[in-house]
């Protein structure tokens, strides 16, 4: 089991072509795992099952 607060959750967020997919990228080199597109509203969800 993953504790909640022993990791981050960083979102980013930005108009169109501001650089997010490139963000992306580097912290999937960093070994983060990202999630591109997800709803806001879904993000509470997402913690959630990294916590099972």
């Amino acid at each position: 089991m993953v504790d909640v607060d022993s990791f981050p959750v960083i979102v980013v967020s930005g108009l169109s072509g501001a650089g997010k997919s490139t963000v992306l990228k580097v912290f999937e080199d960093l070994r983060f795992f990202c999630v591109d597109g997800l709803p806001a509203s879904m993000l509470p969800r997402l913690v959630e099952l990294f916590n099972t």
